[in-house]
């Protein structure tokens, strides 16, 4: 679900920005945000800090 329904907006090494693509979405994503804190800390080996936002990526 999160492939398909999310999007990185921005990550700056200390925060990541993650792009929701509807609100309905957005509770149950913020359900995951153990989960989605732990593989960043995974792939970075620190503590990042996820935040969310209602946004639909940019089509080029």
């Amino acid at each position: 679900m999160l492939r398909q329904q999310c999007h990185l907006i921005s990550f700056d090494g200390k925060v990541a920005c993650i792009g929701i693509h509807t609100k309905t979405l957005l509770k149950l994503v913020e359900e995951k945000l153990p989960n989605i804190q732990a593989a960043f800390k995974h792939v970075c080996h620190s503590d990042i800090k996820v935040r969310f936002k209602v946004a639909t990526p940019d089509k080029d």
